[in-house]
């Protein structure tokens, strides 16, 4: 979202692409980097059942969501 600041994208469309945004590759890719430079093996297990459940539910929470939420977008942009 925060790239798109300075272009003339409208606020629905941002609000989309914030919370429709890349998060879940983004987290693995910091816990790997994490584990790959010296995070110590039990905290590194404790992580990744957290960053697991988290992606898990992103994934059931936007999966839910979109078709909702992508109705609505175009329900308004037809209005406007």
């Amino acid at each position: 979202m925060a790239s798109l600041l300075s272009t003339r994208t409208t606020w629905r469309i941002l609000g989309m692409a914030g919370w429709f945004g890349v998060r879940g590759i983004g987290s693995l890719y910091y816990l790997m980097y994490a584990i790959q430079h010296g995070l110590p093996e039990n905290l590194a297990v404790e992580l990744i059942h957290l960053t697991l459940v988290v992606v898990t539910l992103s994934i059931v929470v936007h999966g839910i969501s979109v078709k909702p939420m992508m109705s609505r977008l175009w329900r308004r942009r037809v209005d406007v």
